[in-house]
């Protein structure tokens, strides 16, 4: 027993861990944040507006915000869509904007089957609020916090652009895709000031 605690403490700890996007639990709703391949599928306009409240009996720690807008167009021969994200996390510690566009063009295989590959782009912004930080040298054992952190703020704002895309073959009885989310890799982490 003792070995396998060992064994799976010691690998937790040799793999790198990673932060996640936001997700939402009826991702199916937010087709386009799921997969940018979804825009324009419905070949009628589609406005889409999701909330997420994750454990609300603390205080609004992760509240998410979404909202898209899609539609095909036989002009360009595929859909359009537009999305906007709004991500509060530690009760507005961390915040995080983007705005993406997207396209996906439309490959018709045969009268009932299709394919659509996407390409969406997104300007984000991440702000830090220092302030409801808390560090180890402000607490006071007896008093708890009264002292001023000797800690380097850190920038608090990252502006970037990131890339995703998509592939999605579909029909009017089912549909299967996938898609790859931030394709250069952008730093979207905070660095301390010298």
């Amino acid at each position: 027993m003792k070995v396998t605690f060992i064994v799976l403490y010691l690998s937790v700890l040799i793999v790198s861990t990673k932060a996640q996007d936001p997700h939402f639990s009826q991702f199916y709703v937010n087709s386009i944040y799921l997969n940018p391949a979804f825009a324009g599928t419905d070949y009628c306009p589609r406005f889409t507006l999701n909330y997420r409240n994750q454990w609300p009996a603390l205080n609004d720690v992760y509240v998410t915000h979404s909202a898209s807008y899609d539609q095909h167009l036989d002009a360009i021969v595929g859909g359009l869509g537009i999305l906007a994200l709004y991500d509060k996390a530690g009760d507005g510690t961390i915040n995080s904007l983007n705005f993406s566009t997207v396209y996906a063009h439309h490959i018709p295989i045969t009268r009932y089957f299709s394919i659509r590959a996407a390409l969406q782009a997104t300007f984000f912004q991440k702000f830090l609020d220092w302030n409801k930080l808390t560090f180890g040298d402000m607490i006071d054992p007896r008093y708890g916090f009264i002292y001023n952190t000797k800690e380097q703020q850190a920038l608090n704002n990252i502006n970037g652009l990131d890339f995703s895309s998509g592939l999605l073959a579909y029909s009017e009885r089912f549909h299967i895709g996938f898609a790859v989310h931030h394709l250069t890799q952008p730093a979207k982490f905070f660095k301390i000031t010298k």
